[in-house]
């Protein structure tokens, strides 16, 4: 039997296996999934059915709502009230105590670093009532802060500034009488960190026929972002990143977030306008729809499938 001869693909093969994967995956919103969530959250804030008659009685039940009030707090005192909430387990170590102590840190991480018990309400609300909870868990890369003036500064501490490699000074001003300075400085951390977040349940879709998340052949996180953000973050891309480079509009597509209806249910008080804004138009607030994605594919032709992530917008 000849052997079939596998091309590396190009990035347009790629773009077409994202796009086909993203249309057929289940939770995107025009799938019966997200349909029956957009409904379960219109029937826990007791939104009218639409079919109301004037002048006819309009009876809505707040039975959903009060069931799953009844039992968010029963959940969250066995997740908040349980000691091994977060455990490590290490048959290979030879100190007993250490899988202890890094079980305490991550603990620590969860609940101090993060917004731990928000965090556990919210995904088992997504759960009770979206039938799907998610959680991304996610290593952050140290970011500057925004700069921060200080004023009278003594000569002691100027030196923890000088000499202290995460800070920068951007400007300084000094009073020889009094012997202080004003310092303009920028903070950078000089590690990352990890980041817990609930993501909402319309940001995300995996193949319909998944069994588990660490099965499945697709799923991703569609999510918005500011240009801003994402051209400093992939500086060689900044150029094709801004849309005004091609005279473009913001986009107003069917696949925008806040065409779905999960969102609009939840947010049934605020208006949505699909259309681009003065506020979103203004070129340093200009926002994009960032789609990370993870792919079971052979990219490079091989003959390994292999699971990628790849980011697009």
């Amino acid at each position: 039997m000849k052997d079939v001869e596998i091309k590396p693909m190009d990035e347009r093969d790629l773009l077409a296996v994202l796009r086909e994967e993203e249309r057929d995956a289940a939770s995107f919103y025009s799938s019966e999934l997200a349909s029956d969530q957009a409904t379960a959250m219109e029937r826990y804030y007791a939104a009218k059915y639409g079919d109301e008659v004037e002048g006819r009685s309009a009876v809505v039940s707040h039975d959903v709502e009060d069931t799953i009030n009844w039992m968010m707090p029963h959940l969250m005192r066995l997740f908040i009230g349980n000691d091994e909430l977060v455990s490590v387990e290490d048959d290979e170590s030879d100190d007993p105590e250490q899988a202890d102590n890094i079980g305490e840190f991550l603990t620590h991480v969860f609940f101090k670093g993060n917004a731990g018990e928000e965090i556990l309400h919210d995904f088992a609300f997504d759960g009770l009532l979206q039938r799907i909870g998610v959680v991304r868990v996610a290593w952050e890369d140290p970011k500057p802060s925004p700069p921060k003036r200080l004023r009278n500064i003594p000569a002691v501490r100027l030196q923890e500034y000088l000499y202290n490699p995460e800070y920068e000074i951007l400007a300084q001003d000094s009073d020889e009488y009094e012997q202080v300075w004003e310092l303009e400085v920028r903070h950078t951390p000089s590690v990352g960190k990890i980041i817990v977040e609930q993501v909402p349940p319309e940001e995300f879709a995996f193949s319909k026929h998944s069994m588990s998340i660490a099965g499945t052949d697709y799923h991703r996180r569609k999510s918005e972002e500011f240009v801003a953000d994402l051209c400093r973050q992939f500086r060689d891309k900044a150029h094709e990143l801004d849309p005004s480079n091609y005279g473009l509009e913001a986009d107003s597509g069917e696949d925008d977030l806040d065409s779905d209806p999960r969102r609009q249910a939840r947010h049934e008080a605020e208006s949505y306008d699909t259309t681009n804004n003065n506020a979103d138009a203004h070129k340093n607030r200009r926002k994009v729809d960032l789609m990370t994605e993870y792919v079971r594919i052979d990219y490079d032709g091989d003959g390994i499938v292999e699971l990628r992530q790849i980011k697009r917008v």
